[in-house]
């Protein structure tokens, strides 16, 4: 005799089927949902939603990765390539120039300063360009800074040919302020479009477009000194400087018009400056583009205690940049996945103090150089760089929302410009300082320096993050 069935589980069960059927066609399969559980081991509704849940959240994941979009990707391989060939004509003579300009007659105090006129240029113009963006297309000032970079880069080249003495240091000195115009109109433009096309991953793009740099940092010296070697002292500057004017091609056949409005006003760039979150986010940029200069100008000298070649020279000098290139996506993709930007960017002091406590040694410290030594301190740098960078920039574009600013382009040029300023403020007074460490002191006793503010950094930040806690405890 047919067993008779219960009515609330037939009506179950219809509701079950019905459900089944409406994804059939979407699995394209009756009997296996898109987690590998055959139909006839849910059992139950429960299981059902469930496995559902398991499913929308799959196709969220895809559906962001597909929200990717062919204008987002030329945009971004764009802006990659511009920030990989400035990168690599900033520090292609790293190896190479601070020999060459001693022969000419330049102390380490002037060639430092060469280095880093060229930073304050970046921090005077910046501002401008930010406001220039309220008035013209971002790809043209894009497409300006890289024509000036690329110009300027390759009649860096032919220097080597004027006068010893006052000529050189002057053309030096005029070629390399011309330099940070454009790198300034090009490095504000293309943070702030960034910001701009990647709404809902700015940390991972932006990380991704200073890998990029960091890949410049890499192959400039690399390939600086083994031109070097080849062609002698311009054959770097002129290969270097064509590839910038082929990005101006780029630009203009790959680079789609970015959506801008001349309508936007930018904001009040000193009003946001006066905000202590905006100010320990810029010191953290400042304080990491400071390490990264001081090592241009300082760390050759140093080196040539081991009488290295060109090519081990420029491999060298890679280290730093390379770990910085490489470990910097994995910082914006922390950043992106809800991680305190001030956390990383504490994490980053740390690592800096340390690496600056090894690289001289510190006189303190009763062993003598060593290049293994040398090489560890450059990765552990490398690291702390890519900590903290990308998580500032970050953290000071919430800040300024935070602030009351429009979420428009307007805001995201003036976050560049600060940021961009800040980078240029850092790498002005490195390479600045570091000569005349350098040249008074020594390279020991110079990384001292660097280690306390390295050490003041981290300071500063615990007393924000504290402070923050306070404000918010008040407030609930």
């Amino acid at each position: 005799m047919p067993r008779k069935e219960n009515p609330s589980s037939i009506e179950h069960s219809q509701r079950f089927s019905t459900k089944s059927q409406n994804t059939k066609d979407k699995f394209a399969c009756e009997n296996l949902y898109t987690d590998g559980t055959p139909a006839s081991e849910i059992g139950s509704m429960e299981k059902y939603e469930e496995v559902t849940r398991k499913r929308n959240k799959t196709e969220a994941i895809k559906g962001k990765i597909r929200s990717f979009s062919k204008h987002q990707f030329y945009v971004l391989a764009t802006l990659c390539y511009g920030n990989f060939c400035i990168a690599a004509c900033v520090s292609l003579q790293a190896p190479f120039f601070p020999r060459e300009a001693e022969e000419k007659g330049a102390t380490p105090s002037q060639y430092g300063l060469v280095f880093g006129v060229f930073e304050l240029t970046i921090i005077v113009a910046s501002p401008i360009c930010s406001k220039l963006l309220s008035h013209v297309s971002p790809n043209f000032l894009i497409s300006a800074g890289l024509f000036f970079c690329g110009t300027t880069t390759i009649l860096f080249g032919l220097i080597d040919r004027a006068p010893s003495g006052t000529p050189f240091i002057a053309l030096s000195f005029t070629i390399r302020i011309v330099e940070g115009l454009g790198s300034a109109s090009f490095m504000t433009a293309a943070n702030a479009v960034c910001a701009g096309e990647f709404h809902d991953q700015v940390a991972m793009a932006l990380s991704t477009l200073h890998s990029f740099f960091g890949i410049g940092l890499i192959v400039g010296p690399t390939l600086g000194g083994g031109l070097y070697q080849v062609g002698g002292f311009s054959l770097p500057f002129a290969v270097l400087g064509s590839l910038l004017l082929l990005g101006i091609a780029q630009v203009f056949f790959f680079l789609p018009q970015t959506e801008w409005s001349k309508e936007e006003k930018s904001g009040d760039f000193f009003k946001l400056l006066a905000n202590f979150g905006i100010i320990a986010n810029s010191l953290v940029i400042i304080s990491s583009l400071l390490s990264i200069g001081f090592n241009v100008a300082t760390l050759e000298p140093h080196l040539r205690q081991f009488d290295l070649k060109g090519g081990v020279l420029g491999t060298i000098f890679i280290i730093n940049g390379g770990i910085y290139a490489f470990t910097t996506p994995i910082f914006g993709w922390i950043c992106d996945k809800g991680v305190s930007p001030k956390l990383l960017c504490m994490f980053g002091s740390f690592l800096s103090a340390l690496s600056f406590l090894f690289i001289g040694p510190a006189p303190f410290l009763s062993f003598s150089p060593e290049l293994w030594l040398i090489v560890i301190s450059l990765l552990i740098l490398g690291l702390g760089l890519s900590a903290k960078i990308v998580p500032a920039f970050y953290c000071a574009l919430r800040e300024t929302i935070k602030l009351g600013f429009p979420d428009d382009f307007s805001t995201k040029a003036l976050v560049s410009a600060i940021f961009s300023s800040s980078i240029s403020i850092g790498a002005f007074i490195g390479p600045t300082l570091g000569g005349y460490l350098l040249e008074h002191f020594g390279y020991r006793s110079a990384t001292v320096i660097i280690f306390i503010e390295e050490c003041a950094m981290l300071l500063l930040l615990l007393i924000q993050v504290k402070s923050e806690k306070r404000t918010f405890t008040r407030k609930t």
